[in-house]
C-alpha cells in the first residue's frame, strides 16, 4: 500500500479548495482532504498465467463516486476466475480489509497491509474493500468487480439479429437488388412479369413505400448500380436508364454490363459493332478495348479507396467472367486512366460475388491490438456453376486475398447464394440486445485472433444509454438453380454490440 500522497491527490485537494466560497473554504478543504485520505488510484491484477495471459495488464476502472473498481473491457467468455493477488496503490489508510464472499461458509477477511500478496478468491461474485484513513475515523468501502464475457467477443454473430424476410411486394418474387443511396435504402424487385422498386428508412425495410416514378419495361434488376445523384439500371437490350429526383430516362447510352460509379462517371462495357468488348463510360469520355483476362461481366459491387500506391483513388471490382466465359478471382482495379489486374494473390474463381468492406483487429499476447482495413468476398458461382460460400479476406486492398478461418465462414443455415448484396449500416443500440421481429440462429465462434474495430472513440451517440453498432446487412441472392432467396441476414462483430468504453 503506497504511503505516499500522489501528485494527482494534491493538485485535486488544491483544485477543491480554490473552488470553495469563501464562508465555507476551510469546513470544504478539510472534507475533501478527508475524502481523498481513503481514495484507490490504483488497482490491478497480478500476473497469473493459469487464468488468462497477461492478466496483470488488464485495465481496471476506478469509479470514486459510486465506489467501485471493475475492467469495463471484460475478459474473454470462458476465463475461470480464481485466486490471484491484487495491487492496491492508496494514499493514506491505516486499514486496508478484503471481504471475499463465501458460498458454503462465511465471508473471508484478508489485512492488505500485513498480506498484500495474499490471493483473492474472485470465482464467487464482486469483494468489498474497506478502507480506513489514518483518522481512524473517515472510511470508504470499494466494491471490486470482474466482468467476464458472456458470450464470445469475436463471434460472427448472424444470429440474435439475423433473418427477416425481403419487401412483400410481389407474393412470388425472382429478382431483387439492395442499394443504399441518398441517405435511404432501396430495393427494385421483379415477379417476372412486373417491376418495383421502394424505398425505406431503415434496412431492414420494416416500412417502406414505393418510389417514384414509371420503371421503365424490360428491366434487367440485378444491374442496379448507384451514382453520385443518381440509380442507373440497363434494359435486357442493354439500353442505360438513370433515375434522378424520382423520374426515369433513358440516358442514350449502351452498356452490357456496369462495373460502378467513378468520379463523376459510371463505368462499363460495350461490345462494338466488330464484336470487340470495350471499357466505357457514361457521360462518355472515352474507351478502350477490354484486356483478355480482364472481366467482362459476373463482377462484384465496386469499392473506391485512396491507397499510398497511386496518387489517384482506386475503384476496385472483384471476380467476373472474361470474354472467353473463364472465371476470375483477382481485383481488377481502375486509377482514372486505366484498368489494371492488382492481386498478387487471388481467391477461387468465381463470378458474382458479395463484396463488402469492414475492419478487423489483430491482437497479441500483451494485448495491444492493431486495426486492419479489411475487405470481405463471400458467395458467388464457381467455374461448376455451383454457389459456393466461402469467406476471403484481404487486408491489403484486394492485393492479397486469403481463405478465412473455418471460424469465419458462414454458418450453414445460410443458404449458398449468388450475387446477394451486403450493406454495413451504423444502428444505434441501446443496453438491451432484443430483436424484435427477427428470427434467431446458433452463431459461430470467432479465433482469438480475429477481432473486429471496436470504434470506441466514434460510436458513442448518448454518453450512457445509446452507441452505434456496424451491423452487415446480406440480401437475397439466387442458388445455383436461380431461385430468388428472399431473406435478409443481418450479421455482428459481437463485441461491436456490446457498449464502448468511456
Amino acid at each position: 500500500m503506497n504511503r505516499k500522497l500522489s501528485f494527482y491527490i494534491v493538485m485535486a485537494s488544491l483544485l477543491f479548495s480554490f473552488a470553495a466560497c469563501n464562508s465555507t473554504v476551510e469546513d470544504e478543504e478539510l472534507e475533501d482532504t478527508t475524502i481523498s485520505n481513503v481514495m484507490v488510484t490504483e488497482f490491478s491484477l497480478e500476473k497469473n498465467d493459469k487464468i488468462l495471459q497477461n492478466l496483470d495488464s488488464v485495465f481496471f476502472s476506478i469509479d470514486l463516486a459510486s465506489s467501485r473498481i471493475y475492467n469495463a473491457d471484460s475478459l474473454p467468455k470462458g476465463t475461470v476466475l480464481g485466486k490471484v493477488p491484487v495491487k492496491i496503490t492508496s494514499p493514506y489508510v491505516s486499514v486496508a480489509e478484503i471481504r471475499v464472499p463465501g458460498v458454503t461458509t462465511s465471508d473471508s477477511l484478508i489485512n492488505y497491509l500485513d498480506d498484500p500478496k495474499d490471493s483473492v478468491d474472485f470465482s464467487h461474485g464482486p469483494v468489498s474493500l474497506k478502507l480506513v484513513a489514518l483518522d481512524g475515523v473517515t472510511t470508504k468501502t470499494y466494491t471490486i468487480q470482474i466482468n467476464v464475457h458472456r458470450m464470445e467477443p469475436d463471434s460472427l454473430y448472424w444470429n440474435q439479429l439475423a433473418m427477416r424476410r425481403l419487401p412483400d411486394v410481389f407474393a412470388a418474387p425472382r429478382s431483387q437488388r439492395t442499394v443504399e443511396f441518398d441517405g435511404a435504402f432501396y430495393c427494385m424487385m421483379s415477379n417476372g412479369s412486373e417491376t418495383a422498386l421502394v424505398k425505406s428508412e431503415t434496412p431492414d425495410f420494416a416500412s417502406y413505400a414505393l418510389a417514384d416514378g414509371t420503371i421503365p419495361a424490360n428491366i434487367n434488376v440485378n444491374t442496379l448500380t448507384v451514382g453520385a445523384d443518381a440509380l442507373y439500371v440497363l434494359d435486357i437490350d442493354n439500353n442505360l436508364y438513370e433515375y434522378k429526383s424520382g423520374q426515369w430516362s433513358d440516358t442514350g447510352a449502351e452498356m452490357s454490363h456496369i462495373y460502378g460509379y467513378y468520379s463523376d462517371k459510371l463505368l462499363g462495357v460495350r461490345r462494338d459493332a466488330e464484336g470487340i468488348f470495350q471499357h466505357t463510360t457514361y457521360p462518355f469520355t472515352e474507351e478502350s478495348p477490354v484486356a483478355d483476362d480482364c472481366p467482362i461481366t459476373g463482377t462484384s459491387v465496386s469499392m473506391l479507396y485512396s491507397t499510398p500506391w497511386a496518387a489517384e483513388p482506386w475503384m476496385l471490382v472483384v471476380g467476373g467472367a472474361t470474354a472467353s466465359g473463364s472465371l476470375t478471382g483477382s481485383t481488377w482495379a481502375y486509377d482514372g486512366k486505366r484498368w489494371a489486374n492488382v492481386s498478387i494473390t487471388q481467391m477461387e474463381p468465381r463470378s458474382n460475388v458479395t463484396l463488402f468492406s469492414y475492419y478487423t483487429y489483430s491482437t497479441n499476447s500483451n494485448w495491444v491490438t492493431k486495426q486492419y482495413p479489411t475487405l470481405f468476398a463471400l458467395g458467388g458461382l464457381d467455374k461448376n456453376g455451383r454457389c459456393d460460400n466461402t469467406v476471403y479476406v484481404s487486408r491489403d486492398r484486394g492485393v492479397h486475398w486469403t481463405k478465412g478461418d473455418e471460424l469465419l465462414q458462414l454458418p450453414s443455415y445460410i443458404q449458398k447464394v449468388n450475387n446477394a448484396q451486403a450493406l454495413v449500416v451504423n444502428t444505434v443500440m441501446g443496453a438491451s440486445r432484443s430483436a424484435s421481429g427477427w428470427t434467431e440462429y446458433p452463431s459461430l465462434r470467432l479465433p482469438a485472433w480475429w477481432q473486429i474495430e471496436t470504434f470506441a472513440d466514434s460510436r458513442i451517440s448518448h454518453l450512457d444509454t445509446q452507441w452505434n453498432c456496424p451491423f452487415i446487412y446480406l440480401y437475397g441472392g439466387y442458388t445455383a438453380s436461380g431461385s430468388l432467396s428472399d431473406t435478409i441476414w443481418r450479421g455482428v462483430i459481437n463485441r461491436l454490440s456490446f457498449k464502448p468504453l468511456q
